[in-house]
């Protein structure tokens, strides 16, 4: 029953998302650009702040593309009402010092969506990597993004709600007590 952003609402066209801060060190906004640069039909929305944890962050080329839309931060409570629009998530991390032991927790909530979801080939996310289409390039990039918008496979998303039902938070807190209490 979650009505989608207006924002998002009348956009014409498919939409790939992004939720999360924009910072140059983190996000790949490269691959954002090669995206909008290769499908002027498809919506590149990202949600978040920009620069907050790098001050030097330039979103300046991404937003000049006219596909392109960076709405900065939301309340988090609304945030499923910009996700509801999204016909495809994304995680277009660098792999760096700074990201090779991240664990984006924002990947359980896109996969909670039942959305597919398109993400950098980060370590952390290895043991999902058969839940999500991974890119290494911008061009895999594009090309997952492409595939996983033709997608209208609904045990595929509904797999991807239960994989995130899984590792809800109750579900991980209660097994962290369990492995606690079988260690006492």
């Amino acid at each position: 029953d979650t009505p989608v952003a207006q924002e998002i609402a009348c956009l014409s066209g498919p939409v790939v998302g992004f939720v999360g801060a924009v910072s140059d060190y983190k996000l790949n906004t490269e691959w954002l650009l090669a995206l909008a640069q290769a499908r002027p039909d498809v919506n590149v929305v990202v949600v978040g702040p920009i620069g907050k944890a790098d001050p030097s962050t330039d979103v300046g080329r991404l937003t000049a593309q006219p596909n392109v839309h960076c709405l900065g931060h939301r309340d988090y409570d609304v945030l499923p009402t910009y996700l509801k629009g999204f016909d495809v998530a994304v995680i277009p991390y660098r792999i760096n010092e700074h990201t090779e032991s991240v664990f984006p927790i924002k990947f359980f909530e896109f996969l909670a969506t039942g959305t597919p979801v398109v993400a950098s080939n980060l370590p952390s996310l290895e043991q999902f990597y058969e839940h999500v289409y991974v890119a290494e390039t911008a061009e895999e990039f594009v090309e997952h993004c492409d595939t996983a918008l033709l997608e209208h496979d609904v045990d595929a998303a509904q797999g991807r709600v239960e994989l995130a039902e899984e590792n809800s938070w109750p579900k991980r807190i209660g097994r962290i007590l369990q492995l606690i209490s079988e260690r006492l």
